[in-house]
């Protein structure tokens, strides 16, 4: 076992720790054990991040250029900075104010004028004997925490998608060459078919329905050109452009990714990372919420001089005042009690977020992996397939040229070719969506 497995089992295992021991985790919530392994089993690859999944030098830049200009990915790390300096702002109420004053007073009393200069330095602060201000401030760090996980799984979203756009892309072209094929298969039809009409050796009924599905798959190439259009469209949002366009991949392998324990993959992924973190966050926000009930102590002192003019104020002599106070709320109109209450319903809503994702996690890692068995099978038959509707096809054709066979029989001779061949590609399409998907799941990262 490598350094990196151990490292991540390691840290499932502290995170199902702090699980365990969280104040207010749900009464109901009961115990959950990880599986020891998955359901479905196969061979893979050893990859260790989502660049392993194909070897293409153009990809890789693909998805650095979307690392460093998609607008959405730059909002998310926008977001992890606001985190970090509400967790700042929290540290920071811990500590004592200190704050300087100044003012300038003319009175006119008796008809004489009087001026006086006063300056302040004061300061104040908040014991916290209950540790209230530290709990909001680890809440909000474990916060800020939360949101650079989802940082890191908001980069490993955007490079999956990357990676899915330019397949999409591929595949397309694929299939519009085949369309293309069979737009001058169906003209060469037309063709022969026309001519037989002329020759009065054919019926005009073939000649309509051989135009007929010429114009359908005329029809069918052009929604495929769109539908092309469209995908490159979607890669430039994802890189943060507009028009220009990338160099890509003329074709693309992905491995399928290697297939790691269940514990491993809850330390891994990102986003059950940052679900946990929260809810240590909200629990920490509810003994905070819980300690606003008790009294407060506070300390505060002020240093203050008054002088004729301003310039007097450093030789006046200073006069100090120290003040400590206990503060304890007695009528609030339930207010404290009900943001404890609401509290400690966020707390443990957050637990059973976790425990969704928990399971919306293992779920998507075994639907992965179901799903590569299935499509490895529909590849293996479709391509039997293919071989069986070609040899059917060119029977077909010998057939109407010899006279033998209606044009129903050989239009559909020739689609049936053709559709399987498509729907072969849109079955290697499905199988490296998937291992994406699966890499995704099993939390591989960048």
């Amino acid at each position: 076992m490598g350094f990196t497995q151990l490292r991540t089992i390691l840290l499932s295992v502290c995170l199902t720790g702090c699980m365990s021991n969280a104040a207010h985790k749900p009464a109901d919530y009961g115990e959950f054990v990880p599986p020891s392994d998955w359901h479905v089993e196969l061979g893979a690859h050893e990859i260790e991040s989502l660049w392993g999944l194909a070897d293409s030098a153009e990809l890789a830049a693909l998805v650095e250029l979307a690392l460093s200009r998609n607008p959405n990915l730059k909002q998310t790390a926008l977001r992890v900075s606001e985190a970090d300096a509400v967790a700042k702002i929290s540290r920071g109420a811990r500590l004592p104010t200190l704050d300087l004053g100044a003012q300038y007073q003319s009175q006119r009393i008796d008809n004489r004028t009087v001026k006086t200069a006063t300056g302040v330095l004061s300061s104040s602060w908040e014991l916290d004997v209950w540790h209230r201000l530290g709990d909001s401030a680890t809440a909000s760090e474990l916060s800020a925490d939360a949101s650079r996980s989802d940082y890191r799984g908001a980069r490993i979203s955007l490079a999956a998608n990357v990676i899915r756009s330019v397949l999409a892309i591929i595949s397309t072209d694929e299939v519009i060459i085949l369309e293309e094929k069979r737009l001058k298969t169906l003209v060469l039809n037309e063709q022969f078919i026309r001519d037989r009409y002329l020759a009065g050796l054919g019926p005009l009924s073939d000649l309509e329905a051989a135009r007929t599905e010429l114009a359908q798959r005329r029809a069918s190439l052009r929604a495929r050109r769109e539908e092309q259009a469209a995908n490159h469209r979607a890669l430039a949002v994802l890189l943060g452009q507009h028009r220009e366009t990338p160099t890509l991949p003329a074709a693309l392998q992905i491995k399928t990714p290697d297939i790691a324990l269940p514990t491993t993959v809850i330390g891994k992924r990102p986003d059950l990372v940052a679900a946990l973190e929260r809810a240590g966050a909200a629990d920490f926000e509810a003994h905070a919420a819980a300690k606003a009930l008790l009294p407060g102590l506070s300390l505060s002192f002020d240093v203050s001089r008054s002088a004729p003019t301003i310039g007097d104020l450093l030789s006046a002599d200073p006069v100090s005042t120290l003040l400590a106070g206990i503060t304890a709320p007695l009528f609030r109109g339930g207010q404290l009690t009900a943001e404890r209450d609401r509290s400690i319903f966020v707390a443990e809503r957050a637990y059973w977020a976790y425990r969704e994702t928990l399971l919306q996690a293992l779920r998507e890692v075994e639907d992965a992996l179901g799903q590569e068995l299935s499509l490895n099978e529909q590849s293996e038959v479709l391509t039997k397939a293919i071989e069986h509707a070609e040899r059917n096809r060119r029977i077909f054709e010998s057939r109407y040229r010899e006279g033998i066979a209606d044009i129903f029989d050989l239009l559909n001779a020739q689609q049936t070719a053709y559709d399987t061949r498509i729907r072969q590609l849109d079955t290697k399409l499905a199988r490296d969506l998937n291992r994406v998907d699966m890499a995704v799941a099993l939390g591989l990262g960048l």
